[in-house]
């Protein structure tokens, strides 16, 4: 495995979600367990966990004047401020305009609590960004959950021990995108 372009991809299936860990760069960096969701259209971290002055320590976040609001099927609502940051995600170094959340609204944001990692086509999403650091002929991500891997710049290994149930190991090549999520704690991913 290529290292260089990996993330470990943790499936919590008693949350019925994927996680990855994200850095944001600063002094100190600071590492995010982030939700990947295909459905979001904005990468968002707590803005408590940030630094968002010119002064101080931690993961530096920029302020460009603007709001975000991201609103999502159970109702649940983030709020908060755009930011320019330096992320680091397997290996791939890339700057992007994020959310810095200020706000939240509803039950079910527990699982996504320190930030979601927003993998739609959306031009707001790190879809476009994390792939754009790829070579041309390379630019596909895969969430490999039956092996326990997101890979950058290539598909999924050969089957794994066992086989997966359907539409376990899933490749996004970047002119299309799918939206998968875990369906319920146990369940198969869904498309």
């Amino acid at each position: 495995m290529d290292a260089e372009h990996a993330a470990p991809l943790l499936v919590d299936r008693s949350q019925g979600a994927a996680f990855v860990r994200l850095r944001v760069a600063g002094r100190p960096s600071r590492s995010f367990r982030v939700l990947v969701d295909t459905g979001s259209a904005v990468t968002w971290l707590p803005s408590s966990r940030l630094r968002l002055t010119g002064s101080g320590r931690g993961a530096v976040c920029v302020p460009v004047g603007t709001n975000f609001s991201q609103r999502y099927a159970d109702g649940s609502q983030i709020r908060g401020i755009h930011c320019m940051a330096e992320l680091r995600l397997g290996g791939l170094r890339f700057r992007q305009r994020i959310g810095a959340a200020t706000e939240t609204e509803g039950a079910n944001i527990g699982a996504a609590r320190d930030g979601v990692l927003a993998l739609s086509p959306s031009a707001e999403s790190s879809f476009h960004p994390l792939l754009a650091k790829l070579p041309r002929a390379r630019q596909l991500l895969s969430l490999c959950v039956g092996t326990g891997w997101m890979l950058l710049g290539r598909a999924c290994a050969g089957p794994p021990r066992t086989p997966p149930p359907p539409l376990l190991q899933l490749a996004i090549p970047i002119p299309r995108a799918l939206h998968w999520k875990l369906a319920a704690p146990g369940a198969p991913l869904v498309s």
